[in-house]
C-alpha cells in the first residue's frame, strides 16, 4: 500500500492521468502538521461534510481544513494513512484508506489510551476546476476504532 507521502497522480490505464495532487496534500498534512500552504490545495468554500454533520465546525475553507488536522492530531499521534484504492473520475476521488496512529488524548468520551490503531476509511473529495478541494465526505470503521481503543 501507498502512504500518502508516495502518491500523487492517478494513471488510467494510459488514457489520460487525473491530477489528484489535492487530496494527496490534505493526507500529507494531517500526517505532518504542515498547514500553512492548505489554500493552494483548498477551494475558499470547501465543506467537509464530516465536521458539519457531527456539528463540531461551521467553518469552510482552508480554516475548516485546518481546525479538523489540529482535532485529529490533538487526539491521535504516529498519524499515517497507508492508501488501499483510489477512484478517480472527472471532479471526483474516491480514496480507500486505513489510518493508523496512537490515542494519546481523550476521543469521543474514550479516555486516552496510548493504544495503536488501523481504522480502515472511505474518503469521497470533490475537486473544482483549479484542482482544489471542494467538498469531502467519509465512511470510516467508528465501532472498529472504539473497539480497539477500548480493548
Amino acid at each position: 500500500m501507498a502512504t500518502a507521502k508516495e502518491a500523487g497522480r492517478i494513471e488510467t490505464g494510459g488514457i489520460e492521468t487525473i491530477e489528484v495532487e489535492a487530496v494527496w496534500r490534505m493526507f500529507r498534512a494531517i500526517e505532518t502538521g504542515e498547514l500553512d500552504d492548505a489554500e493552494e490545495y483548498i477551494a475558499a468554500g470547501y465543506e467537509n461534510r464530516e465536521a458539519l454533520d457531527d456539528g463540531r465546525s461551521e467553518t469552510r475553507g482552508p480554516a475548516e481544513f485546518r481546525e479538523t488536522a489540529a482535532w485529529m492530531r490533538g487526539m491521535f499521534s504516529d498519524l499515517r494513512f497507508e492508501t488501499a484504492d483510489v477512484i478517480a473520475c472527472g471532479d471526483r476521488v474516491v480514496v480507500v484508506t486505513y489510518m493508523l496512529g496512537r490515542q494519546t488524548a481523550p476521543f469521543f468520551g474514550i479516555p486516552a489510551t496510548g493504544r495503536s490503531f488501523r481504522q480502515r476509511q472511505v474518503h469521497l473529495f470533490r475537486l473544482n476546476a483549479e484542482r482544489k478541494v471542494t467538498e469531502h465526505l467519509a465512511q470510516r470503521d467508528d465501532l472498529g476504532l472504539r473497539l480497539q481503543l477500548m480493548k
